[in-house]
């Protein structure tokens, strides 16, 4: 390959390079509409399912924490009721009478 060839081959290559850069840049410009779209059509989707994840753990971690205080409840008011049995008598019956104030109770 001669002196010439090899300069015009470098030309055409750095030509060629520049036109792929113009083009994906030209691409990207066209999609970029579509691809913001895109995302927020993806975070539409993608919220609830992360909300029901959420709300699901939240549940899990309520029952575990519940299962997990209940025996040191239970002894709380065991020992109250030998302390102070008029006191647990009262708690309950206010208790009651909440309850009944409820529209769910």
């Amino acid at each position: 390959m001669s002196k010439h060839e090899k300069y015009l081959f470098s030309i055409y290559n750095y030509s060629f390079s520049i036109l792929k850069i113009e083009l994906v840049n030209r691409i990207s410009e066209l999609l970029r509409p579509t691809i913001a779209e895109s995302k927020e059509e993806i975070a539409q989707v993608i919220a609830p399912i992360i909300d029901r994840a959420i709300h699901s753990r939240t549940e899990q971690d309520k029952n575990s924490m519940s299962t997990a205080i209940a025996p040191v409840i239970s002894l709380a008011i065991s020992q109250q009721i030998i302390i102070d049995p008029e006191e647990v008598s009262d708690a309950i019956i206010y208790h009651q009478e909440l309850m009944q104030l409820t529209p769910s109770g």
